[in-house]
């Protein structure tokens, strides 16, 4: 921040203040973590400067699992914010929503407790509350909020039509979800492409058509609505139509602005070779170091990084140099060190398709570098060096990364965060796993409320062979997150394959 702005100055040590709060939580340090928290609620009620204090000190709370604090001080913070910029700092997926049911409570009841307010808009738009947070009467304040909401002017009304549309998908009503994306369509192309995306997600096509073909005729329909229509088409055998529309869809966006917007909606519906060759074009017709083209080029790396690593590495450097302009900036400063890493890594998984050992060893070494300890490094590398007859820089590559984690672990004995990571650093790479037995269950102990812990601890004991332990332990995880579908593959995983084996199970 610049020297004299005393305002911004303070606002930056504030956000350095949440990160090392971050940090010692991840050390075991918790009273050393309250002290960080009091001292930001001292000084966002002494200065709330205009709300933003409490916004940070709501997204600390969040980030740290006190989610009752989070949203005391949310609540204080939309006195002085917009609430949509406030849910913004701590649930920025599901903001707009949580700023719509926050705004509905107040229409219905302009006296409506403000804190109340506050956590039924978030228990209202976040996917899978914590136990006991779960809106019981979430179909009632939908209709209520209808109510209300069908008194509005066309556009305003089907805005919001369609937020609650969004919120009965969120809590898993699709036919409800439906019903409302039909009622906002009359005069909404964007709930009308909705509702046809709902009935392509059900294989519907010839009610797709009906929805998409009423997005695409109206006056201020967008090209996505007419490429939906003609992929619903060729889906009902109309090829030569449907296959029309679609290119004259692609045909319609000049500005790189108005393409990336289509891009961008094909590649949320998963129709990644469609998305990819608009992405193509941007990159063609942008300018060489304009925003656009380096968002472009990140998002074309992100959905070739599987087949084609290095062109992906070269997406991303592309990003990566448009980023270090003075004009542009990550929002999180860790993405200075993460996207770096992240190229040399898939260099390295490009370079490897190709035999290219040497220069493999000279990325990894770079990932080193910026990221010492990487766990996902150890997990993707050490069995495919150890597979390519690399044995000694297998041992290497894990022996730095535990090194690194076992070192802190020691240091901070309470620390549940580095002691899970060494033994799931260990059980990843099947090494040490008599050493990583009692510190999974140390961290259990230190956090026995924590699935990933237990998902450690199921790991280790399924690579020493011992299946009824892992499946207990896996078993204890989908427990503690409910519904997850990672723990349910895993523990399908630890129940059918045999002990002992790399585990084939995706790591998200």
């Amino acid at each position: 921040a610049a020297p004299g702005d005393a305002r911004l100055q303070a606002r930056v040590r504030v956000a350095i203040a949440s990160q090392a709060a971050l940090a010692l939580r991840d050390l075991g340090r918790p009273a050393d973590v309250d002290r960080i928290t009091q001292t930001l609620l001292a000084a966002a009620a002494s200065d709330p400067d205009d709300g933003r204090r409490w916004a940070a000190v709501a997204r600390l709370f969040w980030q740290l699992g006190k989610y009752d604090d989070a949203l005391s001080a949310a609540a204080i913070a939309t006195g002085f914010m917009p609430p949509s910029q406030v849910f913004g700092e701590f649930i920025k997926p599901q903001a707009a929503l949580a700023g719509f049911w926050f705004g509905s409570a107040k229409d219905i009841d302009p006296l409506v407790d403000r804190q109340k307010g506050v956590e039924a808009a978030v228990w209202m738009s976040v996917p899978r509350p914590p136990a006991g947070k779960e809106v019981a009467d979430w179909k009632q304040r939908v209709d209520a909020a209808a109510v209300h909401v069908r008194k509005l002017e066309p556009k305003v009304r089907a805005a919001y039509l369609s937020l609650i549309a969004e919120t009965c998908l969120v809590r898993g009503d699709r036919a409800l979800a439906k019903s409302f994306h039909a009622e906002a369509a009359t005069s909404s192309p964007a709930a009308a492409i909705k509702g046809g995306d709902l009935a392509a997600g059900d294989s519907d096509w010839a009610a797709a058509e009906t929805w998409y073909r009423q997005a695409a005729e109206a006056p201020d329909s967008e090209p996505l609505a007419l490429f939906l229509l003609g992929r619903s088409l060729v889906k009902l055998d109309r090829q030569e139509e449907g296959e029309r529309l679609q290119k004259l869809a692609t045909l319609l966006p000049l500005a790189p602005e108005a393409r990336f917007q289509l891009a961008s909606g094909l590649q949320e519906r998963g129709l990644a070779a469609e998305a990819i060759a608009q992405f193509e074009i941007i990159g063609r017709t942008a300018g060489l170091d304009s925003a656009v083209a380096a968002n472009a080029a990140q998002q074309l790396g992100n959905l070739v990084s599987a087949k084609e690593p290095l062109r992906a590495a070269d997406g991303w450097r592309q990003l990566h140099l448009h980023v270090l302009n003075v004009s542009s900036n990550f929002v999180e400063v860790e993405g200075y060190l993460t996207l770096p890493h992240v190229i040399h890594k898939v260099r390295a998984r490009g370079l490897f398709d190709q035999k290219k050992m040497p220069e493999v060893l000279v990325e990894l070494a770079t990932c080193q570098k910026l990221l010492p300890g990487d766990v996902r490094l150890v997990e993707e590398f050490v069995p495919r060096l150890e597979k390519e007859g690399l044995a000694a820089e297998a041992e290497k590559l894990f022996a730095a990364a535990h090194e690194v984690h076992a070192k802190i672990a020691q240091a901070h004995p309470t620390s549940a965060a580095y002691t899970n990571n060494t033994a799931w650093i260990s059980a990843r790479a099947r090494r040490k796993l008599d050493e990583a037995l009692p510190l999974a269950q140390k961290a259990i102990e230190l956090a026995p409320r924590e699935a990933a812990y237990h998902d450690t601890l199921a790991e280790i004991q399924f690579q020493r062979g011992d299946r009824p332990a892992a499946v207990a332990a896996a078993k204890k995880a989908l427990a503690l997150a409910p519904g997850n579908a990672f723990y349910e593959k895993r523990l399908a995983h630890f129940e059918t394959a045999e002990p002992g084996q790399p585990s084939a199970v995706e790591i998200p």
